[in-house]
């Protein structure tokens, strides 16, 4: 299997034929990579959330779907409910984003090395995306992530779109990995991506580094878990030979 780009970081699972449709559209427009995000929520029962996995799962077995991955988002404001979630949940997936909701949760997931993107998308929390946050996100190898469909929802988006344009400065001196995604959760939303990369263009970054966010910096992330869920890797700098 050979990973290419460019790379959709975040389509939502819905169902399995929704989903199916997503992803073929996806292929067509020019994605080379898809990763399926299974959203958890501390409301949400874990074990119904497991069901879902398993459907997730069979779409990409039933059709032999290559290049596509699982990833868990977690929504969340409980420290301990992050913790206890990514202890059962971390080895079922390649990919595992958060979404925090309190500056503590924020500030957790920046350090915690089994987390490996956090999505700005958060209004309130916008003010302490600052330097002690990147200097977190940069010593656990964390990436940032814009979705693109759940920055125009938003009912403040203009406000929104002032402070990102100072975090994407802010991550891009900072050395921090920038990925961005359609966060699409049916095919009418769904992107090119082209647009995705005019979205950051629009907000300040580089057209070249823009390509980036679709392609080397999704699939580094992808490579990396493929590694550390593989029986060759122990833990963070030891492997077997």
């Amino acid at each position: 299997m050979k990973l290419q780009g460019p790379a959709d970081f975040c389509i939502y699972f819905k169902n399995v034929e929704e989903t199916l449709k997503t992803i073929n559209h996806a292929f067509k427009i020019g994605f080379n990579t898809i990763v399926i995000s299974l959203t958890f929520k501390e409301e949400d029962d874990l074990k119904n959330l497991i069901s879902k996995v398993h459907e997730a799962k069979s779409i990409i077995k039933k059709y032999n779907l290559e290049n596509v991955f699982l990833r868990a988002h977690l929504i969340g404001s409980s420290i301990s409910w992050f913790k206890n979630c990514l202890r059962k949940i971390r080895y079922s997936f390649h990919v595992v984003s958060a979404k925090p909701l309190t500056v503590d949760s924020l500030r957790f997931t920046g350090r915690d090395r089994r987390i490996d993107v956090i999505v700005y998308e958060n209004k309130n929390l916008s003010r302490f995306f600052g330097k002690s946050q990147m200097r977190l996100m940069k010593n656990t190898e964390k990436a940032l992530e814009i979705q693109f469909n759940s920055l125009w929802s938003s009912s403040n988006y203009k406000g929104l779109i002032f402070n990102l344009r100072k975090t994407l400065s802010l991550a891009v001196r900072s050395n921090i990995p920038i990925i961005v995604s359609s966060g699409a959760s049916s095919l009418s939303n769904i992107k090119t991506p082209y647009q995705l990369m005019s979205l950051l263009t629009v907000l300040g970054v580089s057209y070249p580094y823009a390509k980036l966010t679709v392609s080397t910096i999704p699939l580094s992330v992808i490579k990396r878990n493929i590694h550390r869920l593989s029986k060759k890797h122990v833990e963070t700098g030891v492997d077997i030979v």
